[in-house]
């Protein structure tokens, strides 16, 4: 994609900046280059937004307990074959996820286990689906973090997450 190889400003002019934040930490980086932006197709800019974004969840992660409550992790997968394709494989997931999170039992869950947010009752969560490659295939699966209440039955909402997972991908 040619990050860090062209100049975005109409001199051509780049440089190296020299940051500080509020703490007093310092960090330098190439300043005045174009960027794709894309988590998907470029390493360069993978690693960028990875590290931001994982220190956004931290946060998020580190207020929402602070506040009492409890984080989850659920991880789904579904089954496949050698010779299924990617785009199958990612429609059933898709699929599935959302009917996981939608719905009378996603509902029930949310009445027993959410919280009220801006106002309205919710079960929060934060998804990754994590894609890989070998002998059997292709293999995806769902890392979510679940933003619950304080202490709950964390095997019922396993279960009753499950079979709406389960349901949805038969």
């Amino acid at each position: 994609r040619a990050c860090g190889h062209h100049a975005v400003n109409p001199e051509g002019l780049t440089g190296v900046r020299v940051s500080v934040d509020s703490a007093g930490a310092r960090s330098a980086g190439f300043a005045g280059l174009a960027t794709c932006g894309s988590v998907w197709a470029c390493p360069s800019c993978n690693a960028k937004i990875a590290a931001r974004r994982a220190e956004e969840l931290a946060e998020a992660v580190r207020t929402w307990q602070a506040s009492g409550g409890s984080i989850y992790l659920l991880t789904l997968t579904q089954r496949h074959h050698r010779n299924d394709r990617l785009s199958h494989l990612w429609e059933g997931l898709s699929y599935a996820w959302s009917k996981t999170t939608s719905g009378r039992g996603w509902q029930d869950d949310t009445d027993a286990y959410g919280t009220v947010l801006a106002g309205k009752e919710r079960l929060p969560w934060v998804r990754s689906v994590e894609a890989t490659h070998g002998a059997n295939g292709w293999h995806l699966h769902v890392h979510a973090l679940l933003f619950l209440r304080g202490d709950v039955d964390s095997d019922a909402l396993g279960k009753s997450m499950f079979s709406r997972w389960r349901d949805a991908l038969e």
